[in-house]
């Protein structure tokens, strides 16, 4: 027979004896030892390297100073509960640190809030274009007014995306 409603079939069940301790817990006088000791890696800040593509905050700020903007709604950082987040146009290359390291050009950088830095019109081939292209302005006028100096990655940059 099959039992017709869930309290039924629960009533039907056999319950087990409740579990008891047989022997009470001993308690140790000695303290635990490892036999080995654990061995210990190198400190975290050993192990974590800057990474080679991070854009360099003294290049920041002396192209944008210390306002941050979004390329697509001019609106600044905070207005709206919208932080404004630091975008690397072109991503940040692959895995090698040699070709990781022209992607930290002051070039590279366009501020953006951050829902769209999270949706994909950020990765639109046109929209690229339009944020190379103001960001290309920036440093060049920030270079016309003194405040910045030209790195090499930045030449770099310039050779691999700019080049006709």
């Amino acid at each position: 027979m099959y039992a017709d409603t869930p309290y039924q079939w629960n009533s039907r069940l056999k319950r087990g004896k409740p579990l008891r301790r047989v022997s009470p817990l001993r308690r140790s006088v000695k303290p635990l030892v490892r036999r080995k000791p654990l061995k210990r890696g190198k400190s975290p800040s050993a192990r974590m390297q800057p990474d080679p593509s991070a854009f360099r905050e003294a290049d920041i700020l002396a192209v944008y100073g210390t306002q941050r903007i979004c390329f697509q709604t001019a609106k600044r950082d905070g207005q709206d509960n919208q932080p404004v987040d630091a975008h690397h146009i072109m991503g940040r290359a692959g895995k090698k640190p040699e070709s990781r390291a022209i992607h930290s050009s002051i070039l590279n950088l366009a501020f953006i809030r951050r829902d769209i830095h999270t949706g994909p019109i950020r990765d639109d081939a046109d929209q690229r274009q339009v944020y190379l292209k103001i960001a290309h302005r920036n440093v060049m006028n920030a270079v016309g007014w003194g405040h910045y100096e030209l790195r090499d990655e930045d030449r770099a940059f310039m050779m691999a995306y700019f080049a006709a």
